[in-house]
């Protein structure tokens, strides 16, 4: 069951950094069929907005955010201070499921073209890859994050690690904050 199509949010016009995560949350508050405000990732999905704010991407005020902060006015400041940031956040697969399940392989494989035609016309100068999913889509092939979580390949494309979950919030934060320090200055 979908129960909405999100989409992407920032600069849409060649961002120091695009954050590419898998697909969006039940959690997001604009996956609910009754908001009425803008539909972009991680809306009211306060973990993600903490490891923002602790690794500089967003102000230190989204470290400390409450699902009821979300309201549709602001979201839409939040979608300009991306903007001014020159962040831009996006999914590989646009449609929200029910539940936490992942998009299947082929739902990934029917989204990309999609979605590179969408990074084609955004310009981002990186890619960061939040997860390995996200990273195996782009590249057609899979990383160890223990590993190579950082490193910049192709010299667009980052592996991080996922910033809530399944994922290493702490190592997310570290390789965020050196991509903030290195291209939002």
């Amino acid at each position: 069951m979908e129960l909405a199509r999100i989409g992407a949010v920032g600069r849409r016009k060649e961002p120091k950094l695009a954050l590419l995560f898998i697909n969006p949350t039940a959690r997001n508050v604009s996956s609910d069929p009754a908001w009425e405000g803008p539909r972009y990732p991680f809306i009211g999905t306060l973990q993600v907005w903490r490891v923002f704010a602790r690794a500089g991407l967003m102000p230190e005020k989204y470290g400390r955010l409450a699902k009821e902060d979300w309201t549709e006015e602001f979201a839409r400041r939040t979608e300009a201070e991306l903007a001014r940031r020159g962040i831009y956040i996006t999914n590989v697969v646009k449609e929200t499921k029910a539940d936490a399940t992942l998009p299947t392989s082929a739902e990934i494989r029917e989204a990309l073209p999609a979605l590179l035609e969408e990074l084609g016309e955004v310009r981002p100068e990186r890619i960061v890859a939040m997860g390995l999913i996200p990273f195996r889509a782009l590249k057609g092939e899979s990383v160890l994050l223990r590993e190579d979580a950082g490193k910049e390949f192709l010299a667009k494309i980052v592996a991080c690690y996922f910033p809530v979950g399944r994922g290493n919030p702490r190592r997310a934060v570290e390789i965020l904050a050196r991509l903030a320090q290195k291209h939002m200055k």
